[in-house]
């Protein structure tokens, strides 16, 4: 077994546990969160939106090799900060839970198919979506809390997750077939949790 080979298994398995919880959780709506860096943290990882979306940015930003696996990560996670100033002033965005939505078909879309942009490109289309992640987490909070706090455990979690997408993009880009197939499944699993998200988002509205 060579040393790749022993990497995929342990990324893969890294997937499942964090994807798992996130699916059986389900998003819990508008909760009026209290604030501080805890829930922030916790807050993105009890949404499988923002958890498919985020894992799916790190896989696309490893296949674009080079600066792009830095680039379009840093690109999600500072749109995401003026995507909660924004929100944390007041100002309400619209659709944004169906942008959230939006994005996640787009990004399952684009690991399931393989798709490579270029740079340019794709730093715009992450950074268009990081800013309404980032509104929708926000806006959550109850009035009178402290933005900066959530905002900060919001951004750790959610490169935690670019981060394990950064490795399941090493485990599943021109791997075995196996391995290849299995990204792409992930890509499609994502995709159909998009248009879940969707559904629900249009329920609501």
């Amino acid at each position: 077994m060579t040393m790749n080979r022993r990497f995929e298994l342990p990324v893969l398995v890294l997937l499942l546990l964090v994807l798992l919880p996130s699916v059986a959780l389900g998003h819990p709506g508008h909760v009026h969160e209290t604030g501080g860096v805890l829930a922030g943290m916790l807050h993105p990882l009890t949404g499988f939106d923002h958890v498919f979306a985020a894992i799916a940015a790190g896989v696309w930003a490893y296949r674009g090799q080079g600066r792009s696996m830095f680039l379009l990560p840093a690109a999600f996670l500072g749109s995401m900060v003026l995507g909660a100033g924004i929100a944390g002033m007041g100002v309400h965005l619209p659709a944004v839970e169906p942008m959230v939505a939006l994005s996640v078909i787009t990004l399952g879309v684009l690991v399931a198919t393989k798709a490579r942009w270029s740079q340019s490109i794709s730093l715009g289309l992450l950074a268009i979506f990081g800013v309404f992640h980032g509104a929708a987490h926000v806006s959550e909070l109850a009035a009178g809390a402290s933005v900066f706090g959530y905002t900060g455990g919001l951004l750790l979690a959610s490169a935690l997750l670019l981060v394990a997408g950064v490795g399941i993009g090493y485990a599943t880009t021109d791997r075995a077939p196996v391995a290849a197939r299995l990204g792409q499944a992930f890509g499609a699993l994502t995709a159909c949790a998009g248009v879940f998200a969707l559904h629900l988002a249009v329920l609501a509205g």
